[in-house]
């Protein structure tokens, strides 16, 4: 059947909606293909830490600048500084985990107040009661293995410092097919690999084999 005089222009129409839509589902696949772990460390960080400091850590951070007296002290400290040191880990510490700032270290202090809670404080109480401090504990020691991801400001911090390192123009692996040989001699060779004609030619370390 022969198309009428005006189906050409929607014909065409459609198949470039239908083209677009395409590109773009293919470009969200490889996002999410290439950046699945990220996501998943984003995600863990937003919703264990972003929640602990919302929910839990800021009421405990604005009552402990008061030095409250009836506060649970399970390490005999006094019941002031329990309750600034919780506050400290809950707020502060978790609200630097959920940004992805310094992250294995400022997790740390989240990690031995949940063991406190867990071990100690809720030492006698059956599961249940004690589940919350489990889940919180389980899911930062999951962020301090993990590590923060790219998604994070450690994450952007790293690829400042390797861009600086490693300007555009200069392959970071020149020779991106060498295997390991028990006869390497280094010599320095300028990158030859993607190297930008208007740059400098920087030179590159990488192990030649053979003898020197």
């Amino acid at each position: 059947m022969i198309p009428g005089p005006g189906a050409g222009p929607g014909l065409n129409f459609s198949n470039t909606l239908l083209s677009a839509g395409m590109t773009i589902i293919q470009l969200l696949t490889d996002f999410l293909k290439n950046s699945a772990e990220d996501i998943g460390k984003l995600l863990l960080r937003l919703l264990f830490s972003g929640a602990l400091a919302l929910n839990h850590g800021y009421q405990t951070f604005i009552g402990s600048l008061s030095f409250s007296a009836s506060f649970p002290d399970p390490l005999g400290i006094g019941p002031g500084w329990s309750m600034l040191l919780v506050g400290f880990a809950e707020f502060i510490c978790a609200l630097l985990v959920a940004a992805g700032f310094y992250t294995r270290v400022v997790v740390i202090p989240v990690i031995l107040n949940f063991s406190v809670a867990f071990f100690l404080f809720h030492a006698g109480d059956s599961f249940g009661e004690k589940e919350l401090a489990y889940l919180y504990l389980c899911a930062m020691i999951a962020i301090l293995l993990l590590g923060p991801g790219s998604f994070s400001i450690d994450g952007l911090k790293s690829k400042l410092v390797e861009r600086r390192e490693y300007p555009p123009g200069i392959s970071r692996y020149p020779h991106s097919g060498r295997e390991k040989c028990h006869n390497q001699t280094p010599r320095v060779y300028p990158c030859r690999d993607r190297l930008d004609l208007g740059r400098p030619k920087h030179p590159v370390v990488f192990f030649r084999y053979g003898s020197a």
